[in-house]
């Protein structure tokens, strides 16, 4: 999906697509349809403190409504010429969001 700064929304977390990473450990990242080959990717980031305090844990989804406060884009290209990849190399967009 594409949202734009300032956009709220309403959606549903679902618990698969959760994680906290060592690069960011106050931050919930929604990465949704992680599990799929893709050129593109979109990351919806969450702080932490504020995700517990809505769902009691990191690892429980559901209904939430959020904000997008900050868009960033990312391109990453593979280095090894032998691996697939997609011309350009592959887009990730980060959505930073806050929880209502």
């Amino acid at each position: 999906m594409d949202f734009t700064i300032g956009q709220t929304v309403t959606t549903e977390l679902r618990k698969k697509y959760l994680e906290t990473r060592d690069s960011a450990p106050h931050k919930v990242i929604y990465a949704k349809d992680s599990d799929r080959m893709s050129s593109f990717y979109d990351y919806y980031v969450f702080d932490k403190e504020a995700y517990i305090a809505k769902f009691g844990a990191v690892d429980i989804g559901g209904p939430v409504t959020f904000t997008v406060e900050a868009i960033t884009d990312d391109v990453k290209k593979v280095q090894d010429p032998n691996l697939p990849a997609p011309d350009g190399g592959f887009r990730y967009t980060y959505y930073i969001c806050r929880i209502h």
